[in-house]
């Protein structure tokens, strides 16, 4: 069994503190499939071991004294130049969170212990890290909008699949697995330019009489991982950071455009006012290899009355590049064509703060 578990969670085995742990879990007949399934367990198993022998503190407060802390840590590591705390800043916290910190025994194998001037800290950095994404999973506001380590984005992101669609992921950082993408308009984007840009990202663009200078028919696509928001009205891409649109407009020619996004922005849509148009970049990175439910070459989770879109980017002042999930392909549309294109507007992501890593410690 622990054969088992190390070849699942390769990292395992250069964590010797956590190799300590595996016979905890090897009693338990429990499925682990994921760092996260590990450290979920491990946290329970130190839990049960701690109430067991320390007076007047049961599971639950240790575990919300744990989380509390991880985030302390972390949100305020870069004014105390640590992740650690003082026996005094300990008490002051310990106070505040009601939870009688004085009759801790820590042991070497507990999660927390202190360094040798008595300083609080986590036995090992990825239990403060885990901890954290799991204080951000059950709404912790101070878990929000803070840039977040390499391994916390790790734990996140193995854990998105399996999240309820009810989950509030809103101010995660994601952004070690997010591809950015331009988000300025083109006043002038020659078809060499969005040849180029289709076999940089690698997104596929059926070959067609019209499409010749610019197909890239040999393209994958994008990875995605989208989440409906906002009771469906949206779309979350964790993919790229993008918001979007789930529907859009009706056919409308290039100059109404500009009407729909002001009229989404003065409304409120979905709580923001920076809709806009996408990029040709932005747009196309929905564009997938086969056609998908629906009959049309993007994602079932997106509507599919919207079979052409518009983007912010033109070929001349008398044209502008439409993407077309019908066929697979982009083209360059006159913009006063009022039955042909509609519009799905987008919104960029939030960027987390930027957070010093103290001491030039690595997040993973």
């Amino acid at each position: 069994k622990a054969q088992v578990l190390l070849e699942k969670i390769p990292n395992l085995s250069i964590r010797p503190m956590l190799l300590t742990h595996i016979n905890d879990l090897i009693d338990k007949e429990i499925q682990i499939e994921s760092a996260y399934d590990l450290y979920g367990e491990m946290v329970d198993a130190w839990l049960i071991r701690e109430e067991k022998r320390v007076e007047k503190i049961d599971r639950k407060t240790l575990l919300a004294f744990s989380e509390h802390l991880a985030i302390d840590l972390w949100i305020n590591r870069r004014q105390r130049g640590s992740e650690r705390l003082t026996p005094e800043e300990a008490k002051a916290l310990a106070d505040q969170w009601q939870i009688p910190i004085q009759d801790w025994q820590l042991t070497g194998r507990s999660l927390l212990n202190r360094d040798v001037i008595g300083n609080l800290k986590f036995a090992h950095r990825s239990i403060m890290e885990f901890l954290f994404v799991k204080r951000f999973l059950e709404g912790d506001k101070n878990s929000k909008d803070v840039s977040w380590s390499d391994q916390m984005q790790a734990f996140l992101w193995e854990k998105l699949p399996t999240l309820p669609s009810k989950a509030n992921l809103e101010g995660a950082d994601l952004s070690i697995y997010q591809t950015r993408l331009r988000s300025s308009p083109i006043a002038k984007l020659e078809p060499k330019q969005v040849k180029a840009m289709l076999f940089e990202k690698n997104f596929y663009c059926s070959k067609e009489s019209l499409t010749k200078d610019w197909c890239n028919p040999s393209g994958g696509g994008m990875e995605h991982f989208f989440r409906k928001e906002k009771g469906g009205e949206v779309v979350d891409d964790y993919a790229t950071g993008l918001i979007w649109e789930q529907s859009g407009s009706e056919e409308m020619n290039y100059e109404n455009t500009e009407k729909y996004i002001k009229q989404l922005n003065r409304k409120g849509f979905s709580g923001f006012n920076d809709w806009r148009l996408p990029t040709l970049e932005e747009a196309m990175s929905l564009m997938e290899r086969v056609k998908k439910g629906g009959g049309l070459y993007i994602d079932p989770v997106f509507s599919k009355e919207q079979g052409w879109i518009w983007t912010a980017d033109r070929y001349s002042a008398s044209l502008a590049w439409s993407v077309g999930f019908h066929y697979g392909y982009c083209f360059h549309d006159p913009v006063a064509n009022s039955s042909h294109a509609c519009v799905r507007a987008v919104r960029s992501g939030p960027t987390p703060q930027a957070a010093e890593q103290p001491d030039g410690q690595s997040s993973r």
